[in-house]
This record gives structure tokens, C-alpha cells and sequence, in this order.
């Protein structure tokens, strides 16, 4: 027996958890009369483990708390402490799962026999086990659970679990085992889910079986008794599904519904003895009861629309499908390989990719992740919206199955988008509205790919850093990987991101973050704006910097924005340039690059212009000694930004005099009020 813990070691130890971080509750201390053989199960749990009617804590774990203050009162006071144990909070919110091991033995066993492996993880010993500790999964979410027949419980959201150094009822101590730590812990495996479905499934067949009372063995009934042709057939295809190895088998499944649906359909095998002999061999094969009913539904019935017959006959035994699943052929490692090969699923493949469609004209593909990269105010969220409706007016896409996460705009923003999308029935979801925040999503479409649901589904994010940190490799990693999953499945991804503060050096614009999300994702643009010229228009140049599939190498909009204008009109003002124009705007582009380059030195002239008309010399002798620029470039730009145009970026003109001497005068700005190219205003 390990000595117990005092309260003043107690209070200690709740307060080097808040510390750390670690929110807490008080737990009663473990008190009985009774002997402890003679407790009940739920004494036995209880005990020790309930949580404390205290100041602030009335309401367990939603209470759980990091404040030194609140801690203080729950377990100590002026006088002396309280002798309580300490409850850890777990769920999303304080990014905890624990796997409450009580029967060890079960447990090893249960790993061993699938070969899962325990990643390193803090362990706690309890009075008849251990804890052990993972932070919350990104992409899933999981509940509390209690799964007596495989020897442990999970505990997460809405539960806790007692922490060291807390006493418990046999007189052990709660124990960190190796003075690990209980933060940093890693993500909860993804084998605990498949224990867990496993279990789930396990007890729907045997309730099933219960209510059933299936008898594999029995004769089979006179009435439309099926022929030896046909009996031998199920009992093939439910060898197969016996035999299929782990990666196969929904597959081998998918075939013998078919293959025995066509029989049903052509009288040969009578329908519920042939359903119940197939999902008695899915379930010995292993497969979940759910992707059973799935398979059943789509398989069986595509079979009953191909009938098959055979001549019938009088005699036929009924199949023993324990006995075909005793027997299962081991294969060799080669054997295995082979059965992972796709071949001769091409047509099914082809069947579950997507058309070359656009939801983006000419800029992201059905079925890819593309991502658009802008600085603020460039018009990105403004032109997705406009593609988007363009593309569902045309009939090129649903948008029913669009839905557009606005997560980075203002209250009136939100409203005004709304209301220009939902004629067009794309779905709009807008963080803190409708019970929606963007932690949610990322646990969505992992189960949208989970669940076989992402076909046809167009999820784009603005903007991408809501949902990841694309400053943090690991973090934009893991999206990468929810993204490409979904992708994967037939969903669609488009995902909008700022550039750097900072240009190039060759005045580009630069993607903002690590280079994890270009290089997972299959499209990306980096987008580029400019304006107003002389007629208040802006333009948006899309560059293209990655591409899978036959998308657009550059694209160029233009749109004006006038003072006091509706986002609507805004939108309606959009123009899509063809080549012709394209080409002006990479004048304008190269044109305002230019000036931006030059606009020192044009400053220095313009100040020494003032509003005097001025000689070539006169000029440059004031640039040269009021600034450390040098005389010959100085002279350059004197010359290059000379003329009538400002829009072309002239800044002075000039007159020839008697003796043909050269007289510079400022060029008036013809916008007055408005922003100059020179300025580098963007949109």
C-alpha cells in the first residue's frame, strides 16, 4: 500500500496543475464503513470520485478551473487544508481524452490480438489500473463510453478523471508513472475508434442475433426452395467474403450481393435465406454492422436488377457459415500485396471521379484543393463570390452542395453576402451565428470523408487562417492531411490565405506562411491589384504558381469601387479582361512597379519643382544636394516621367526655351482627392 497523500501535498499538487494549465475540480476523498468486498459496482465507482460540493464548483467539470484563488478555497483555508482529491477536466475543451484501462489483462490482451502499440503517453496507476492520456483529436470527435467487455472506458467531453496524487479507495495512491508530464500529450490514436466501432458492432449483432434467433443450420423451408446450383453459389460467394483479407473485404462483399441479388431476382435462391447467409458471413469476416447495411442496400439491389437463372432441383443442404469462417487460408506476404492491387477497378474509379468542371471558371477544378492567395482589400472574397455565382447561373455547378465558410468579415459584411448568395442556394455559414464556430468544421469533414459523404461537396474557407496556423508546419501540416483525405473522397476545397507584408525583390507577391499548404494543395494563385487609374477602375491580376488539371496561367478582372457603393454594385461592376486587355493591365502592372521603384527620387524632383517652372540644371543640383541621390539617376527619371499623361505615370511636363533650354513644370493629378498611382494604393 502506498502511503496516502496529505491535504496540504494535495493542495500543492492542484496548484503545480493550474500552473501548467491543467483545469481542475475537488473530488470527495474515498470514505466507507463498509468492507470493500462487499461494495456494489457503482459504490465501488463513486467512491472517491465524486465530485465536491464547493464555492464555484456546483456543476463538476464545467466548472473545472486554472484560477489559484478558486483552487485555494476548494482546498485550503486560513486555518489548515482540505483533504480532497484533485479531478482533471477532458473533452474538446481542454484538449483531453484518457482511456481508463480497469481490467489490464483484457486490455493487453485485446491490443495483442489486433497489433496495436501504445504510443508513448503519460500513465497514470489507479487502484485497479491506469489512465492513459492524449490530447483531443483534430479531425474526429469522441464521446464518453463505457465498453465493459473490452476492459476500458473513455473519458472526454462533458467527463474527468481523478489525478495523481490522489487517494484511492483500496488505500493506493494515484501514481504518474516515469515523472512524466501530463501536458504535450499526444493525439489519441486512430485504433481507439476502430475498437470502439468494433465493440459497437459487436453488440448490434449479438442484439440482433438475440431478437432473430437466426439458426444457419436450420433446413431450409419447402416453399420456393432453392435449387443446388443456387446453394452452391451463396455458399461460394460467402466463402469469399470469409476468405477476403482486412482491405478487401467490403469489396468481396460489394461482389457476392451482385452476384446472389441476380439469383433472387431469377427465382434460384429465395431472398431473406440469401440476405441472412450474406450478413452472417460479413459479420464473421469482421466488417462493422453499418457497412454491411450499407453495402446490403446499394449491392443486392443493383443485383435484383440483373436477374440470373439456373434449372432448379430437389435436393440441398444449408450452409454452415461458422464452418467457413473456422477454416480461413493463410496467405503469404506476396499473396496479401497482390490483393491490394486496383486492377481490374478502373471503371469503378472513373465512375467516382469528377468531370473536369470548374467551380472557379478556368481557376479551381471539381474534385481539387485550390488555394488564392491576396493581400487585405485585393478583391479575393469579392471575386470568388462573383465566380461562384457565375458558375451556378451557368448550371456548371449545385450550389446546394457549395458551402462558403465567411469567417473573416465584419457583422454588415456578413449580412450583405448572405444575402446575395442565398438566391443561389449556396450555403453560407458565418462563425458565432446559427450555434456554428470554425472549431467545428475541421471535426465535420473528417466525418463527411468518414462517412463516405464528401462526393460532390464544395467547402471553401475564407480565410484559411480561421481554421489552421500557417505559420506552424505541424498545425498546416495536419490540414493538409484533412484536406487531401477529403479531396480524396470527391470533395472539393478552395481555400483563400494572405500573401507576406513584404514584396520580392522583383515586386511580386509572396505567399503568407510555410510552404506546407502550396505544397499539399493542387491549384494555387497568388493575386495581385492595382488601381484606381484615371476612371476609378481596379484590377485583380490571378497568377498561377501551381497547377493540376487545365486551369488558366493568369487571369485578370477589373471592377470599379466608387465611395459609398453597395457590395452588390460592387459585383455587378466586375469584368473578366480577355487577352487584349490582359496585356494592358500587365503594362499598368509593370508601369506602377516602375514608379514604385522610382518614387524616391521622384519625390525629390517634384519637391524641388514645388510650383515653379525650373531649368534641367536648376533641378538636379537641388536633388543632388539636398539628397544622397546621384546625379545620373536623376537625371534618368527627369526624363523617363516626362510627359502629359499622369495615368501613364507623368509627374511633370516640359517646354523648349529661345535657346532651347529645357523648363520643367509639375503635372496637376487629374483625380484631385483621389489616391495617386505613385502612391501604391491597392484596392
Amino acid at each position: 500500500m502506498t502511503s496516502q497523500t496529505n491535504a496540504q501535498s494535495m493542495l500543492d499538487a492542484a496548484r503545480q496543475y493550474a500552473e501548467q494549465g491543467i483545469s481542475i475540480i475537488p473530488v470527495l476523498t474515498p470514505t466507507t464503513d463498509k468492507p470493500l468486498d462487499q461494495l456494489d459496482e457503482k459504490e465501488n465507482d463513486e467512491l472517491g470520485k465524486a465530485p465536491a460540493n464547493c464555492p464555484n464548483f456546483y456543476r463538476g467539470s464545467k466548472d473545472a478551473t486554472t484560477d489559484l484563488d478558486k483552487i485555494q478555497g476548494a482546498w485550503g483555508s486560513p486555518q489548515g487544508t482540505t483533504p480532497r482529491n484533485i479531478g482533471i477536466a477532458t473533452g474538446e475543451k481542454y484538449n483531453l481524452v484518457v482511456v481508463d484501462v480497469d481490467d489490464p489483462g483484457k486490455w493487453n490482451e485485446l491490443l495483442d490480438s489486433h497489433g496495436y502499440k501504445v504510443p508513448p503517453c503519460p500513465k497514470v496507476t489507479t487502484g485497479k489500473g491506469f489512465h492513459l492520456y492524449f490530447s483531443y483529436p483534430r479531425t474526429r470527435g469522441i464521446s464518453n463510453s463505457v465498453n465493459k467487455s473490452m476492459g476500458f472506458d473513455i473519458r472526454s467531453n462533458g467527463g474527468y478523471v481523478v489525478a495523481p496524487p490522489s487517494n484511492h479507495l483500496s488505500g493506493e495512491v494515484y501514481r504518474l508513472e516515469n515523472n512524466e508530464s501530463l501536458v504535450n500529450c499526444p493525439e489519441l490514436p486512430n485504433w481507439v475508434f476502430d475498437l470502439l466501432a468494433e465493440d459497437k458492432a459487436n453488440k448490434a449483432a449479438a442484439k440482433e442475433t438475440a431478437k432473430t434467433k437466426l439458426d444457419f443450420k436450420a433446413l431450409i423451408p419447402a416453399a420456393n426452395a432453392p435449387s443446388p446450383y443456387g446453394m452452391q453459389a451463396l455458399e461460394n460467394e460467402c466463402q469469399a467474403i470469409a476468405a477476403a483479407p482486412q482491405g478487401t473485404r467490403n469489396d468481396q462483399f460489394n461482389k457476392a450481393c451482385f452476384s446472389i441479388g441476380g439469383l433472387v431476382a431469377g427465382g434460384v435462391i429465395e431472398s431473406n435465406l440469401a440476405l441472412n447467409y450474406l450478413t452472417q458471413a460479413a459479420q464473421q469476416s469482421g466488417l462493422p454492422t453499418e457497412e454491411i447495411a450499407k453495402t446490403l442496400a446499394s449491392g443486392f439491389k443493383a443485383g435484383k436488377d440483373n436477374p440470373r437463372v439456373a434449372p432448379p432441383r430437389a435436393d440441398c443442404q444449408p450452409i454452415d457459415i461458422i464452418k467457413l469462417t473456422e477454416v480461413k487460408p493463410a496467405l503469404s506476404a506476396l499473396e496479401q500485396l497482390s490483393a491490394y492491387t486496383m486492377n481490374g477497378r478502373s471503371a469503378e474509379m472513373r465512375q467516382r471521379m469528377q468531370d473536369e468542371k470548374y467551380v472557379l471558371d478556368r481557376i479551381a477544378i471539381l474534385g481539387q484543393w485550390t488555394t488564392l492567395y491576396a493581400a487585405p482589400n485585393t478583391g479575393k472574397t469579392l471575386l470568388t463570390i462573383w465566380m461562384l455565382i457565375q458558375q451556378v447561373k451557368a448550371g456548371e455547378i449545385d450550389g446546394s452542395k457549395v458551402y462558403y465558410v465567411n469567417a473573416d468579415d465584419h457583422y454588415k459584411g456578413s449580412v450583405e453576402k448572405l444575402e446575395l448568395l442565398e438566391p443561389h442556394k449556396i450555403n453560407v455559414l458565418i462563425p458565432n451565428q446559427n450555434n456554428f464556430d470554425t472549431d467545428k468544421l475541421t471535426h465535420l469533414i473528417g466525418q463527411l470523408t468518414k462517412d463516405d459523404e464528401a462526393m460532390g461537396q464544395v467547402i471553401i474557407l475564407d480565410t484559411l487562417k480561421k481554421f489552421t496556423d500557417l505559420m506552424d508546419k505541424k498545425a498546416a501540416t495536419e490540414f493538409g492531411k484533412l484536406a487531401r483525405s477529403f479531396v480524396g473522397a470527391g470533395g472539393t476545397i478552395i481555400t483563400l490565405a494572405h500573401t507576406n507584408k513584404n514584396r520580392s525583390d522583383e515586386g511580386k507577391r509572396v505567399f503568407g506562411g510555410t510552404s506546407d499548404i502550396l505544397d499539399d494543395c493542387d491549384c494555387s494563385y497568388v493575386i495581385d491589384g492595382g488601381g484606381p487609374d484615371g476612371h476609378n477602375k481596379y484590377r485583380a491580376i490571378f497568377e498561377n504558381n501551381k497547377a493540376r488539371g487545365d486551369v488558366a496561367q493568369k487571369v485578370v478582372f477589373q471592377y470599379s469601387k466608387l465611395d459609398g457603393c453597395t457590395y452588390e454594385q460592387l459585383l455587378n461592376s466586375i469584368v473578366r479582361l480577355g487577352k487584349k486587355d490582359a496585356r494592358e493591365a500587365d503594362k499598368e502592372n509593370q508601369l506602377h512597379k516602375d514608379i514604385r521603384v522610382d518614387k524616391t527620387t521622384v519625390d525629390a524632383i517634384l519637391d524641388a519643382l514645388g510650383d515653379a517652372e525650373l531649368l534641367t540644371k536648376v533641378i538636379l543640383d537641388h536633388v543632388t544636394d539636398e539628397t544622397p541621390i546621384g546625379r545620373r539617376p536623376a537625371k534618368n527619371a527627369l526624363l523617363k516621367w516626362t510627359g502629359e499623361d499622369y495615368d501613364q505615370g507623368h509627374r511633370w511636363t516640359v517646354r523648349r526655351g529661345d535657346k532651347n533650354e529645357k523648363y520643367y513644370k509639375k503635372l496637376a493629378n487629374p483625380l484631385g482627392g483621389f489616391l495617386a498611382l505613385i502612391g501604391g494604393g491597392e484596392p
